[in-house]
C-alpha cells in the first residue's frame, strides 16, 4: 500500500468547482528551494502519519457528503501502488484529480484512465529545470506528460510556483508563450509562500503582483489566466 502523509477532509480550493478531500502521498525526488513540504520528500513515513487503510475508512463515512478526492503529495507518481490505490478509491465512487510534477511518465499513464482532472506543475522554463528542482532530466518527464494532456484533450490545468529568487519575469513570460504554442489552455501562475523556522508562513512581498505591465503581458498569453496569492485570486 501506498505511503501517506496525511490528508485534508475537506478542501474547495484543489480541484476547480468541486468539494473534495486530499490526500498526500510521502515522497518527491524534487529539491525545489520553495517548496512549503519539504517533510514529505523523503519516503519514510511522517511521525503520526494516517495510514491508507485509515483513509479509506474516512471515505467510507463520507460518500455522502463527498464526491471526489485529490491525489496529491509529496508527489504521488513516486508511490509504486497508486494505481492500486487509485483503482480503490475510484470503486468506492469517487472520482479523481491528480496533482503532479509529472516526474515519472510510466506511472502517469498507468494512472490517468481513472483521472477526471490534473493539476500539473511546471517548474520553469525547460531549459532552467534542473535550477529549479535540483534534479537532471526531470523536464523530459514533464513534457511527456503535458503532451499526453493536450493531444488526449484532458481538463487539466498548467501551473507554476513564482519564485523571484529563482526565476524573472521574463522567464514567466517565456515560459507562458511555450505553454500556450503547445496546446494549453487554462493556465496558473501561484505566489510563492514563505515560512520561518517554525513553519509558520509570514508575509511576502512579490513584487509580481503589483506590476500591472507583466500582469497585463501575461493576460496577452493567457486571457484567463489564474493568478493566485495567499489572499486568493487576484
Amino acid at each position: 500500500m501506498p505511503i501517506l502523509a496525511g490528508y485534508i477532509p475537506f478542501t474547495s480550493v484543489d480541484w476547480p468547482d468541486h468539494i473534495t478531500s486530499a490526500v498526500f502521498f510521502q515522497g518527491c525526488p524534487l529539491r525545489c528551494p520553495y517548496c512549503q513540504n519539504k517533510p514529505l520528500q523523503g519516503m519514510e513515513p511522517l511521525s503520526g502519519a494516517s495510514s491508507f487503510e485509515a483513509f479509506l475508512a474516512f471515505l467510507e463515512k463520507r460518500k455522502k457528503v463527498l464526491s471526489a478526492v485529490v491525489l496529491s503529495g509529496g508527489e504521488p507518481l513516486v508511490q509504486k501502488d497508486l494505481r492500486e490505490a487509485a483503482e480503490q478509491i475510484k470503486e468506492m465512487g469517487f472520482e479523481l484529480a491528480l496533482h503532479t510534477a509529472g516526474v515519472n511518465f510510466e506511472r502517469f499513464k498507468e494512472v490517468m484512465p481513472l483521472v477526471s482532472w490534473v493539476g500539473l506543475d511546471i517548474k520553469a522554463p525547460f531549459d532552467k529545470y534542473e535550477k529549479i528542482t535540483c534534479r537532471k532530466n526531470v523536464e523530459q518527464e514533464t513534457l511527456k506528460c503535458l503532451t499526453y494532456l493536450v493531444e488526449r484533450k484532458l481538463p487539466f490545468e498548467a501551473r507554476t510556483t513564482f519564485d523571484e529568487s529563482l526565476l524573472t519575469k521574463e522567464d514567466i513570460l517565456i515560459l507562458a508563450e511555450d505553454l500556450k504554442e503547445k496546446g494549453v489552455e487554462s493556465y496558473a501562475l501561484q505566489e510563492c509562500r514563505s515560512f520561518d523556522e517554525t513553519g509558520v508562513s509570514v508575509e511576502l512581498k512579490a513584487s509580481w503582483t503589483q506590476d500591472e505591465a507583466f500582469l497585463l503581458a501575461l493576460k496577452n498569453i493567457f486571457p484567463k489566466i489564474i493568478l493566485r496569492t495567499e489572499i486568493g485570486n487576484l
